[in-house]
């Protein structure tokens, strides 16, 4: 099954891939246009709090991680991606956004935020995609990356097929069910099963129910990023066009200070082995540990999680 859906994309890959930059035309995107949320003085040091799949901003509610920083007097901003509000999805493409499109939001949200200084992005699940995209773009907007549960991405056909294999290629196969006219709801219906089942998978390795799912509305729209990340990879091989990501599997560890929290109660992992170990080499004050918890680390080890992004903070401050 796994393998006939990657047929089926590198076959969409095939067709669209010339039409694309013809046919799909992307309304620009403002800050005016994203849910952005922002506390604390204007004179604090700006954070920027960037969810995944299927979440919103309101994750960073929990366990008080996000007002944590406000109260320690720095600038807070957490934004909600396009799509993952199913109140704000007219305003937005039905196909998605690609890497770039993405990575242009995120540019102008932090220019927005602060003007001359680079900010410190605070990422977790496809939030860690968004904000290395935007970073190998554009490295003179991020001072620091705190990096939640997702690590460096190595892009191949095994690497691939592994995570699709596992879920991405279900939610690929509800978001183009949903594309079609008159079958949203049956997506909408398939992406909702899809969380339920992945919820169901990491609470069997904790005791923490992942009761923080409660997006408004589980959508297939959510699903676009999974369905480009796989549409560009087969676009270039099939066709030899440029992909929307850094595709490299060397794919180089940010050059900033990074700190990386996992969960080590999880069935899989979301980072190469190696990459804990090359943080904690460095002497720039990077650093990883795992946290005794499942995917949401934030969720369900909010205090922990809090300390270490705290000490991150104080010790690369003159960074």
């Amino acid at each position: 099954m796994g393998w006939m859906l990657n047929v089926f994309v590198a076959i969409l890959a095939y067709f669209l891939s010339p039409l694309r930059f013809l046919l799909f035309t992307y309304p620009a995107v403002t800050v005016s246009d994203l849910e952005l949320h922002v506390e604390g003085p204007e004179r604090g040091e700006p954070l920027l709090f960037v969810h995944g799949w299927p979440d919103n901003q309101t994750m960073w509610d929990h366990q008080n991680v996000f007002s944590h920083f406000v109260s320690q007097g720095y600038r807070c901003a957490r934004v909600t991606m396009p799509h993952y509000n199913s109140q704000s999805v007219a305003k937005f493409h039905p196909l998605g956004y690609n890497f770039n499109d993405i990575a242009e939001m995120l540019r102008t949200t932090i220019t927005h935020l602060s003007p001359s200084k680079p900010i410190t992005l605070v990422l977790h699940d496809w939030g860690v995609v968004y904000g290395l995209e935007t970073y190998a773009r554009h490295p003179n907007l991020v001072k620091r990356l705190v990096m939640l549960d997702v690590g460096k991405l190595a892009q191949n056909a095994t690497s691939l097929h592994e995570m699709g294999k596992r879920y991405q290629y279900m939610e690929i196969l509800a978001w183009y069910v949903g594309r079609l006219p008159g079958l949203q709801w049956l997506g909408d219906s398939l992406s909702q099963k899809i969380v339920d089942g992945f919820k169901a998978v990491m609470e069997k390795t904790n005791s923490y129910a992942l009761t923080h799912i409660h997006t408004p509305s589980v959508t297939s729209a959510m699903g676009f990023s999974y369905f480009y990340l796989h549409f560009d990879y087969w676009s270039e091989r099939l066709l030899g066009m440029p992909a929307d990501r850094m595709r490299s599997p060397k794919e180089p560890t940010p050059t900033v200070p990074t700190l990386f929290l996992w969960g080590a109660n999880k069935p899989f992992n979301f980072h190469p082995p190696k990459f804990p170990e090359e943080l904690n080499s460095r002497t720039d004050g990077s650093a990883a540990y795992p946290i005794k918890s499942g995917h949401w680390v934030s969720v369900e080890q909010g205090a922990e999680v809090s300390k270490y992004i705290g000490e991150f903070l104080h010790r690369t401050h003159a960074s």
